[in-house]
């Protein structure tokens, strides 16, 4: 209902990724079934801005799931966000 009453139809309007103007970490893996390397190259990152991707950081082995339930996922991706808030937070990055 919010849909139709705010956009005028049951679906929202895809999102205009070229709005995003923060800084983007893309976390990805070739084994999600979910999103492809191929969607991320071919469809996603054309859609954002020129410089708005700062790192890209593979984890292979991952699959959808495994980026909610991973035991690994503290030392495989946790850290590296953690490091990556804390060297923005030094620099003054927005």
């Amino acid at each position: 209902m919010e849909n139709l009453r705010r956009y005028g139809t049951v679906q929202a309007p895809p999102y205009n990724y070229s709005n995003i103007k923060s800084d983007v970490y893309l976390f990805w893996s070739r084994s999600d079934w979910m999103t492809t390397p191929r969607e991320i190259t071919k469809w996603w990152i054309p859609h954002l801005k020129k410089g708005v991707i700062k790192g890209a950081f593979e984890t292979p082995s991952y699959s959808h799931a495994d980026w909610i339930f991973a035991t690994d996922l503290k030392d495989r991706v946790f850290n590296r966000i953690i490091s990556i808030s804390v060297y923005q937070s030094k620099e003054g990055v927005n």
